[in-house]
């Protein structure tokens, strides 16, 4: 189940192949919906990145526990990194916009379950992906227009994270 804040409506939404199941604000399009629950420390970090973001995207298990959490470009504001920290159990991260930067990738090495990162038309440079060379839950990295990145520092993070995948989408390498 995957959940959406845009526009301040909460979207909750099921993809079945090429059925889609939509829940807006308890209004259930196509069926049932469960309710979707947030610890109160996860409910104010999605409220505060509503509010630096504008949308966010995030899934949880059969537990309600936050699992992956996507942030869609906009107006980042350098505190809304540090609500990141708060979904201890994410495994799934995708952060994009140019103002996330080499500081705010500190942020994330607090997630210790963290798999997958996704950095979209970021400002992290080689010095920034070289904070994540501790992170061993890392499996999977994707990289899309990431200008200041290097075949250098992607190599480091390789070669520091054993069994990492590194998915280098930019054109400039």
């Amino acid at each position: 189940m995957s959940c959406c804040i845009k526009n301040g409506v909460n979207w909750h939404v099921w993809s079945l192949g090429a059925i889609v199941f939509a829940v807006v604000g308890g209004c259930c399009f196509y069926g049932c919906a469960t309710k979707v629950t947030l610890n109160d420390a996860e409910a104010r970090a999605v409220s505060a990145l509503k509010g630096s973001y504008g949308f966010v995207k995030y899934e949880m298990d059969e537990d309600g526990r936050l699992i992956s959490l996507s942030l869609g470009s906009g107006p980042f504001k350098n505190s809304a990194i540090d609500q990141v920290g708060q979904f201890h159990l994410v495994e799934s991260l995708s952060l994009s916009g140019p103002n996330v930067t080499d500081d705010d990738i500190v942020s994330i090495t607090r997630l210790k379950r963290l798999a997958r990162l996704e950095l979209v038309s970021t400002s992290v440079s080689d010095r920034g992906l070289s904070r994540l060379e501790g992170m061993a839950s890392l499996r999977e990295i994707w990289l899309r227009s990431s200008a200041r990145l290097t075949s250098r520092g992607i190599r480091s993070l390789k070669g520091a994270i054993p069994g990492v995948r590194v998915h280098d989408m930019s054109q400039n390498r």
